[in-house]
């Protein structure tokens, strides 16, 4: 039994020995505890050029800048390694790797470096899967081993620092992921006065198997005697259904168990966090606020902001930096820390702050951009989050916003200030991660004005700068707001005692060990929920999913002048780095393309008929779901869908078509934008002035104006897209017709009474696209009707020309007269429609009857549709001779719409039928 158990202690994760309950498989054992000093463990030295005893390897030489050594005492003890890799790009970028408990060992003429787990002693009997990496020994004495550090890291071990269960599971790793380096040589090493051993390895990377694909990395590894501080309280990750915090791996019980570490900082020590000192004067005190705003949320001074000395610079494994990155078209932001990998204390962040989000202006705006992500395998989700800006289109509003500001009295000072408020609300956000936080995309939820008043709100913002103390964007700093709800949060930080109460709540979790009922914490929802429920979104806001939807639509459809005058802008006058400008005249617009972007949010309301309309609001209000109580909680997210959508006036006025005169409006506000000088010149990126010539606003107005002409039939397809159950920007290219290309991607209406009110809204929607005619614009054709007077008498009007009888010796003997033959000219009135035959044969399909759940769906609507339309032709086709034409003698342009409208209805009856 004594056997037993010593085995049991030497393979069990969690060791055993005395320590407290939080701390059990923590602290290192006393036999494998390292030297408190890493300088009686490792030794830097600079070999001289023409050293005689040189020991060479195929990748060292003589002239390497350092020799690592290792004092044989130190073998088989436990340091606690880290690393950092910078990544070049436009501007390099950096992130940390997961954190290692390690230990040396030498068998055979070799060094090798292997993972410590917890209760597994560094022996013989240690799992080979834990070994990491094989050194070359250069030389070797009694008492030391100098060994070839480059050689050895041959790979890069790429697992992530922060860990989320609900992503990853809960079991322990057993396997290691690594990027293989293709050559690489060690810059320096040393000895530093923060107790490390740092080396700095220059190293070029390769891609995959069948890849060429590189890219050069700086890694740096920081190797330290592992000592957890003695005085840290662990906390174990549980549910997350309250809120969300991030850990680190999972590790291993005695048991054969995990247990899971949430990631935070140590409560007894203040939290320091330097400013860089390149951050531009005026945005240092917007900085810091940002990073303050977490005091008001602990409710005490636990966090502190100095000014980073000139020359520190992220990353830096000893500091918490805010560094700011002069990269004005990068349009991102993320955050970045390590933890002791046992514990879950984070022991150092980096916060990556880039320019592009102090916007002194629309100029600087419109050449933001998303990152792009590293191409090599391992490195693609590394940081645990990536505040990006949109693309081009989303920024719209945002440049709005910023327009008004400029071109308001005081304009440039209220630039910088909303520029300023931005900059605070990213920081904030950024900090929160660094302190253990993940995202909370359901904190709009809590949102206290409806979006029918949010205009009025950044109508003050623009005109006066404030934001009123008692308004609420979010319950949560963590979440993803558009741009006005960051400004406005921003100047609320600046001006008002204001803690979020998310923010507040899931701090007191973590820090405070606090427990919260589900109905006592504002909802929460993280990545891994988005689109699982509609009401976890990221950039949404209002506390009505509903009224986001349709106000998606409305904001598009407000901003696209805008948009097209950014457009312009940025390609012909400002392009992205690296990207030429265009000439004007050679800027096309699809119309098509636009419209699917402008209706694309009408999908999710469509979505919100649908059985995958799962609410996160009313979820969370039940302790459970399952098949006991699923079809209760089903009914409840209609009735809620119901009751959202009659308070903004119904399915009709949601679903309702863009009005008409919308295109000739939005092309007389394009116009009136230019003809304001808003656009046509400016400052662009890097403080380059552009200025547009009057024959290039000239050729911007004729560009605009086709434009506009084509955009009222590319949104009735989009419309009809969203009606049949298709988002229009995921649908788009996936037919060569729009016909029916909605239907092999629609989700199925919900069986509900609700829902039989929306096969209303599509018949009427049908005879709106199918019945639209351009009145005054009717098909006239004159028609010769050839006959006899009997055969021609019920067609008023002159006969052309009279035939004559044939003479009678040219008829055959014994026969009668040939009787008269004449000629009538006929005028034939047909409706011209609005909208081609693509867009009306769509129409003529929406109610079939695969569209919902139910059979009865749209059962008398589409029957009535059918006779509808049935009537309409019958009556167009009144009095019409066409009877009297075979096909070959039917003037083209009446047989083109006689074949067209059989299509319509073909398919409007074979709609009916499919019920």
């Amino acid at each position: 039994m004594r056997k037993l158990v010593g085995v049991l202690c030497l393979l069990g994760a969690m060791g055993c020995s005395k320590a407290s309950p939080d701390r059990v498989g923590i602290d290192s054992r006393p036999e494998v505890a390292a030297p408190p000093k890493i300088a009686a463990a490792f030794a830097v030295s600079s070999p001289a050029i023409n050293d005689p005893k040189p020991v060479l390897t195929a990748t060292t030489s003589p002239n390497d800048k350092a020799k690592v050594s290792i004092a044989k005492t130190a073998l088989e003890k436990e340091f606690l390694l880290q690393s950092i890799v910078i990544q070049n790009g436009d501007a390099p970028s950096f992130h940390g790797l997961k954190s290692r408990v390690v230990a040396f060992r030498k068998r055979a003429g070799r060094l090798y470096l292997l993972e410590a787990t917890q209760g597994h002693t560094v022996t013989n009997d240690l799992p080979m899967t834990l070994l990491l990496a094989e050194f070359p020994i250069l030389e070797e004495s009694d008492a030391a081993i100098v060994f070839d550090f480059n050689a050895g890291m041959s790979n890069i071990f790429v697992g992530e620092e922060w860990y989320a269960q609900d992503f990853s599971g809960t079991r322990h790793p057993t396997t290691i992921t690594s990027q293989k380096v293709r050559f690489s040589y060690i810059e320096s090493a040393e000895l530093n006065d923060r107790n490390q051993l740092m080396i700095r390895q220059i190293a070029q990377l390769g891609g995959g198997a069948n890849s060429d694909d590189s890219q050069t990395v700086d890694v740096r590894y920081y190797l330290s005697p592992y000592a957890p501080s003695a005085d840290f309280e662990p906390v174990r990750s549980v549910n997350q259904d309250v809120a969300g915090f991030f850990s680190v791996t999972p590790q291993l019980t005695l048991e054969g168990n995990t247990v899971i570490r949430s990631s935070r900082h140590d409560t007894k020590v203040p939290i320091v966090y330097a400013v860089s000192a390149n951050t531009p004067p005026e945005y240092k005190q917007a900085v810091k606020d940002g990073i303050l705003y977490w005091n008001k949320v602990f409710g005490e001074e636990r966090l502190k902001v100095v000014d980073a000395p000139p020359g520190m610079t992220a990353p830096d494994i000893n500091y918490n930096i805010v560094q700011w990155v002069p990269y004005d078209t990068a349009g991102f932001a993320y955050a970045d820390a390590q933890m002791d990998p046992r514990s879950g204390e984070i022991l150092h962040v980096q916060i990556y702050l880039t320019s592009a989000f102090a916007y002194l202006g629309k100029d600087r705006m419109r050449v933001s951009q998303k990152r792009q992500a590293i191409s090599l395998a391992g490195f693609e989700s590394s940081h645990l989050c990536d505040y990006a800006d949109a693309d081009v289109d989303a920024l719209a509003p945002a440049a709005s916003v910023m327009s008004r500001l400029l071109a308001s009295e005081g304009g440039e000072a209220k630039a910088l200030k909303a520029a300023q408020d931005y900059l605070r609300q990213v920081t904030a956000h950024e900090v929160g991660h660094t302190l253990g936080l993940r995202h909370n995309f359901a904190g709009s939820l809590a949102t206290s004005y409806p979006l029918a008043q949010r205009k009025a709100l950044v109508d003050a913002y623009v005109r006066d700068g404030v934001t009123p103390k008692d308004v609420t964007v979010s319950s949560s700093v963590m979440d993803y707001l558009p741009f006005e709800e960051d400004i406005m949060f921003g100047d609320q930080i600046a001006r008002h005692a204001v803690a979020l109460e998310y923010d507040t709540k899931a701090i007191d979790i973590l820090y405070k060990k606090k427990i919260y009922k589900l109905d006592e914490i504002p909802a929460f929802c993280s990545d891994s929920a988005v689109g699982k429920y509609v009401d976890c979104q990221r950039f949404d806001t209002g506390a009505s999913t509903v009224e986001f939807a349709q106000w998606q639509v409305d904001q598009a459809l407000e901003t696209l002048p805008y948009k097209l005058a950014e457009y312009f802008v940025r390609f012909s006058k400002s392009p992205p780095t690296g990207v030429d400008p265009v000439a004007v005249e050679k800027l096309g617009l699809s119309a098509e393309a636009y419209a699917s972007s402008l209706l694309a949010g009408r999908s999710g309301l469509y979505d919100l008929l649908t059985p995958k309309a799962k609410f996160l609001k009313i979820r969370r209000t039940y302790p459970y779901i399952n098949s006991s109580n699923s079809e209760d909680v089903q009914k409840m997210e209609a009735g809620f869908v119901g009751s959202e959508i009659e308070k903004l006036g119904g399915l009709e006025k949601l679903f309702s078509s863009v009005p008409a005169d919308y295109s000739a409006r939005s092309f007389d506000r394009f116009v009136g934008l230019l003809n304001s000088g808003q656009y046509t010149s400016g400052t662009g990126p890097n403080g380059l002035r552009y200025e547009f010539t009057v024959q290039e606003v000239a050729t911007m107005k004729v560009i605009a104006r086709t434009f506009f002409d084509k955009l009222a039939v590319a949104l009735a397809k989009a419309d009809l897209f969203v009606a049949s159950g298709a988002n229009p920007v995921q649908a788009k290219g996936k037919a060569s017709k729009l016909g029916f290309a909605g239907s092999t991607v629609a989700s199925k209406l919900s069986e509900n009474e609700f829902n039989y009110k929306f096969a209303a809204v599509l018949e009427k929607k049908l005879y709106e696209y199918v019945f639209a005619v351009d009145e005054g614009k009717d098909l006239v054709v004159v028609v010769e009707v050839p006959g006899t007077p009997a055969n021609l008498a019920k067609f008023t009007g002159p006969d052309s020309m009279v035939g004559t009888e044939a003479p009678k010796e040219l008829a055959p003997a014994g026969s009668a007269a040939v009787p008269a033959q004449l000629t009538k000219k006929v005028t034939i009135t047909l409706p011209r429609f609005t909208f081609p035959l693509d867009v009306r044969v769509a129409a003529a399909g929406l109610l079939r009857g695969d569209h919902s759940e139910s059979s009865e769906w749209g059962l008398y609507e589409s029957a009535r549709a059918k006779k509808k339309v049935q009537d309409f032709y019958a009556k167009a086709l009144e009095g019409n001779p066409f009877e009297r034409f075979k096909l070959e003698d039917m003037p083209r342009t009446v047989a083109h719409w006689l074949i067209e409208n059989k299509q319509v209805m073909d398919t409007v009856s074979a709609a009916a039928l499919s019920h």
